[in-house]
């Protein structure tokens, strides 16, 4: 695959009829408004109690959701206003290349990419500023996520694979996106889990819920909690940075999803999208640093 020019700019890449009954409805017996109040009271009651508990452990009530969690897209706006979206900012790639619009891949205005500090997967404190004179592969992933990461995770090793000699010139970032599960432990077990820990330029981050919320709302990333089903969803997103640390590119992850809910991706389209990162990452490795 020929490296898309990083110049600017880059080549690109489903009536509800309201009824309304005249006939005066039956008279509802006042024990079914006794029970109907008594159930509100309970559930009142429990869901302020799980809210609490959630609380206690770091998670911000902005984050809870009573309904059940699904994969957010970049499109869904975060919840606890960001300094910018993650689907607002940059502009999308004109037509002309199926690659980027397979990849989803939005050109952004080159500049500075937030700075964040926070702990790799070895306890360690780690930043963005660390990593120049490279080229950044920065994804969001959880510590527990069984959807979209798994699929992700085996992107970036095979991109990692495909830049071959030049992947040391290239640093494979993820920022943690579970609130349940924040501790260096759950991050190094998952890169492990992952297969993701033997890649010597790999480094997943972790911190306080409080750093990490701050990292996500400067990123234009939403998490959000079920407290009916203790699941975690999270904005899928990537960014590349070039040497100079500035934002380049980002691209959306996906997976296809049955009706039954089990999610998965072709190989086929996993190569593509790995070989997407690795064209890109290359690219990038040819934009001046000064």
């Amino acid at each position: 695959m020929t490296a898309p020019s990083t110049s600017d700019p880059l080549p690109a890449g489903h009536a509800v009829e309201r009824v309304v009954d005249a006939v005066r409805p039956p008279r509802v017996p006042r024990r079914v408004w006794t029970w109907a109040g008594a159930a509100i009271v309970v559930l009142g009651v429990g869901g302020a109690f799980l809210e609490h508990t959630l609380d206690a452990h770091g998670v911000p009530a902005f984050s809870v959701s009573t309904s059940a969690t699904t994969p957010l897209s970049a499109s869904s706006g975060p919840t606890s206003a960001p300094a910018r979206s993650a689907a607002s900012s940059g502009s999308q790639v004109p037509g002309g290349s199926s690659q980027a619009q397979f990849m989803g891949v939005v050109h952004l205005d080159g500049g500075a990419a937030p700075p964040l500090v926070l702990t790799d997967q070895t306890g360690a404190s780690f930043s963005l500023a660390q990593l120049r004179g490279k080229v950044v592969v920065l994804a969001f992933l959880g510590s527990d996520c069984q959807t979209v990461c798994p699929v992700l995770a085996k992107e970036i090793l095979l991109a990692d694979s495909l830049l071959g000699p030049v992947s040391t010139s290239v640093a494979f970032v993820g920022v943690n996106t579970d609130p349940l599960a924040t501790s260096t432990v759950a991050v190094s077990r998952r890169s492990v889990e992952l297969g993701l820990g033997a890649m010597g330029n790999w480094h997943f981050l972790t911190g306080t819920l409080a750093e990490l919320d701050h990292v996500w709302t400067r990123y234009g990333v939403t998490v959000d909690v079920s407290t009916t089903t203790h699941r975690v969803a999270h904005t899928d997103v990537v960014y590349l940075l070039d040497a100079r640390g500035r934002e380049r590119l980002r691209v959306t992850p996906f997976v296809d999803e049955s009706r039954s809910g089990r999610v998965s991706l072709p190989e086929a389209s996993v190569r593509r999208f790995a070989a997407g990162l690795a064209s890109y990452a290359r690219a990038l490795l040819a934009v001046p640093t000064r």
